[in-house]
Formats: C-alpha cells, sequence, structure tokens
C-alpha cells in the first residue's frame, strides 16, 4: 500500500492506527507513544522502526508540518483532556496561592508571581493546541463516504448473490422436473418389465385350460393310432385274404389246364 504522505486521510487513519497499536497492543507508556508518534510525523521512515505495518509513504512532512499534524490527530484527540486538567489544577494553585497570600504572610510575591506565570503558561499551550484542532469533519465525511461505498458494494454483492440464487432455484426447478420425467418413464418401464414377466411366465408355465386341451388332444392322438393299428390289422387281412385267393386261383387254373391236356391224351 503506498500514500503520498501522513497528511492525508489515509495518513491520519494510520497514525491512529499506529496510536492504538502502540497504546493498547504494545502497552507503551502515553509519554514514549507521543514521543515515538512524533518522531513518525516528522521522519516517514521511523514508521518500519516502531510498526509493523506495511506501507509505504512518498513524502516526509518534516519538523513544522509533522509537529502540527502531530498535534491535530495525537495529541489534540487523546491528550488534549489531560492538558485541560493541567490547566485548571493551575488555575485552582494560583487562587489558593493568592487566598493565602491575601489573608498571610506565609507566601511571598514571588510564589504568587510564579502562579500567575505557569497558568499564563498553561493557557499559551492551550490555547496553540486549539489552533491545531482535528479536522474531525472531514475525516467523517470521507469515512461516510467510505461507508457509504460499502455499502453500495455490499448491496450489490447481496443483488448479484439473489440473481445467482434464482438462476439456481431455475436450474433446480428443471432438474426437478426432469428427475420425475424420468421416474414416469422408470415407472412405465417398469410396468413394461411386469407385463413381460408375466407373459413370460404364462409361457412357461402354461394354464390349467392349455393343460386340458393338451391331455383332450393327447386322448385323440391315442385313439387315432389305436385306429390306424386296427386298420392296419384289417389291411393285412384283406391283403391275406386276396393272396389265398389268388394262391386258389392260380390252382384252379393249374387243375383245369391239368384236367385237359389229359382228356386230350
Amino acid at each position: 500500500m503506498q500514500i503520498s504522505s501522513l497528511d492525508t486521510i489515509k495518513g491520519r487513519k494510520l497514525l491512529k492506527n499506529i496510536y492504538f497499536d502502540l497504546k493498547f497492543n504494545r502497552q507503551i507508556n502515553s509519554l514514549s507513544t507521543l514521543m515515538i508518534l512524533w518522531r513518525i510525523c516528522i521522519n516517514k521512515d521511523n514508521i518500519q522502526k516502531y510498526s509493523d505495518i506495511d506501507i509505504e509513504i512518498n513524502h516526509n512532512l518534516g519538523l513544522i508540518r509533522g509537529t502540527a499534524l502531530w498535534m491535530q490527530e495525537i495529541f489534540n484527540r487523546y491528550y488534549f483532556s489531560m492538558l485541560n486538567a493541567f490547566v485548571y489544577l493551575g488555575a485552582a494553585i494560583l487562587l489558593l496561592l493568592v487566598g493565602i497570600r491575601r489573608f498571610s504572610d506565609l507566601i511571598n510575591d514571588t510564589i504568587v508571581i510564579f502562579g500567575f506565570v505557569l497558568e499564563a503558561l498553561l493557557l499559551i499551550l492551550m490555547f496553540i493546541f486549539l489552533l491545531f484542532s482535528p479536522k474531525d469533519d472531514i475525516i467523517e465525511e470521507v469515512e461516510k463516504e467510505d461507508n457509504s461505498d460499502k455499502s453500495t458494494d455490499l448491496i450489490e454483492e447481496i443483488g448479484e448473490i439473489a440473481r445467482d440464487f434464482a438462476d439456481a432455484s431455475l436450474k433446480l426447478g428443471y432438474i426437478n422436473q426432469n428427475i420425475i420425467e424420468l421416474q414416469n418413464s422408470q415407472k412405465e418401464l417398469l410396468n413394461t418389465l411386469e407385463q413381460v414377466a408375466k407373459n413370460l411366465a404364462k409361457a412357461i408355465s402354461p394354464n390349467d385350460e392349455l393343460i386340458r386341451i393338451m391331455q383332450n388332444t393327447n386322448l385323440q392322438l391315442s385313439t387315432f393310432n389305436e385306429s390306424i393299428a386296427k386298420l392296419n390289422l384289417e389291411m393285412q387281412l384283406i391283403k391275406q385274404e386276396n393272396i389265398d385267393y389268388l394262391v386258389r386261383k392260380h390252382l384252379e387254373n393249374l387243375l383245369l389246364n391239368n384236367l385237359s391236356n389229359e382228356s386230350k391224351d
């Protein structure tokens, strides 16, 4: 990741992340944290020394701009309340010194003047830091734009997911319809196979009516065979009688011929 300088929106966010890393993750005390962040603000190369964030900054801010940025983004944001508390403490001490000096000689004018100088210095320091108040409005607007862009991207991603889900649902509907048609075809095929099995069973195992018809046929065939046998027997008898007749006829002719020859002699 690259940024032009720390005096940008991304650079200020980077300083915020480094502060939280030093303060809460590494548990570095407040004074050391302030000094480290001041060194980072004035010299970009110090980021690699004190932080593990992998980022490249193109330009240094220098002493003046870096200190101003440090006062805006670090001291004013996280330690201004401490300075404000010291100002109130100095004011309270000054009032106490003035009151004691008013009613007692225990405190001389030098201590009171020192209290006034200290309070004046604290007020001047507070004034200087107030001049470098952080630009929260700009950062908030940029963060809002980033959040808006993220929301828009999220909405677009949700829309794409919804479209993908609708396409998947439509495809699942087609698949379900194809499965139903396949089941119907399977049922029809099973019915056909069942009918074929029944027909095959009937062909292999004939029914009672077919068996009765076959028995009647066998009985008729037996009767027919007996009739043929009787017919053959009768034919044999007839043939034998014809042979006997022919033999007798032939004998008669022979006898007649013999008798005729004898009569001639």
